[in-house]
């Protein structure tokens, strides 16, 4: 029996580091994500300047023309 017991516990024992393993996996896959997301973000925050900028561009082009 202890025999048995001692190769079970072997198995559970190479599970035990595939899962560990498993994790350094999705930790790496977490931090990429992470970073995409956060480069996603900085994007966004540019096109919205950008957008501002139009907008300040027309507003400016408008009071002109009401000048002229």
């Amino acid at each position: 029996e202890q025999v048995s017991n001692l190769k079970g516990s072997k198995e559970q024992h190479q599970k035990k580091k595939k899962s560990h393993g498993n994790r350094k996996e999705q930790h790496k896959r977490r931090k990429l994500l992470r970073r995409q997301q956060q480069q996603q973000q900085e994007s966004h925050v540019n096109n919205n300047y950008m957008d501002q900028n139009i907008i300040d561009q027309r507003q400016q082009d408008e009071e002109r023309e009401l000048i002229h």
